[in-house]
């Protein structure tokens, strides 16, 4: 085993626990708030559980809080439906809105970056003057590395994984659209 099927090996294994990883830490404040609630009923088997009124609060707070154009739900029924077909390309173009994003925020902030840097150095660079959080820098970094193994060909991805790459760019995008202190 050289050290590009370890890196993928090791990708692999990690790409479940780290996809949970990154959604908790971007939407914790939501996770908090909705385990602050009165618990009303806990089920064992398929795991099921019931909060107060207070959980559909913030439930809704989550719904609303950046609510997807028609635009964006073509964007991602497109990349879901490619990532069937050739789950590298989902990968490469889901990650292409990640940077688009980070430039956009970065010209908003009166900042001109460079296209050709690599988009975990813009985030870290944004992070650092404080344009986006540093969880959601650490989120660009772990995407970029899952990235950059579909671009050079170090990792066959599957259908299932590139739509989880699907989801987890959506989450982060989610995330740099919000403000970095919330």
């Amino acid at each position: 085993m050289d050290w590009r099927e370890f890196i993928a090996s090791l990708v692999d294994s990690l790409a479940w626990p780290a996809s949970a990883a990154i959604i908790v830490a971007l939407l914790r404040r939501q996770i908090g708030a909705l385990l602050e609630g009165q618990l009303k009923r806990l089920k064992a088997g398929p795991v099921e559980l019931e909060w107060e009124q207070a959980a559909v609060e913030v439930a809704e707070s989550v719904a609303t809080a950046a609510p997807a154009s028609d635009e964006e739900d073509e964007e991602v029924a497109r990349l879901m439906a490619l990532a069937a077909d050739a789950p590298n390309a989902a990968i490469l173009e889901s990650f292409l809105l990640i940077e688009r994003e980070l430039h956009a925020l970065a010209n908003a902030g009166g900042v001109t970056l460079p296209r050709t840097a690599p988009a975990a150095t813009i985030a870290n660079q944004m992070a650092d003057i404080g344009l986006i959080s540093e969880q959601s820098a650490t989120a660009v970094r772990g995407l970029a590395t899952i990235r950059n193994l579909a671009a050079h060909g170090e990792a066959r991805e599957t259908p299932g994984r590139a739509r989880e790459f699907v989801v987890m760019t959506q989450a982060v995008l989610f995330a740099l659209r919000s403000q970095p202190g919330e």
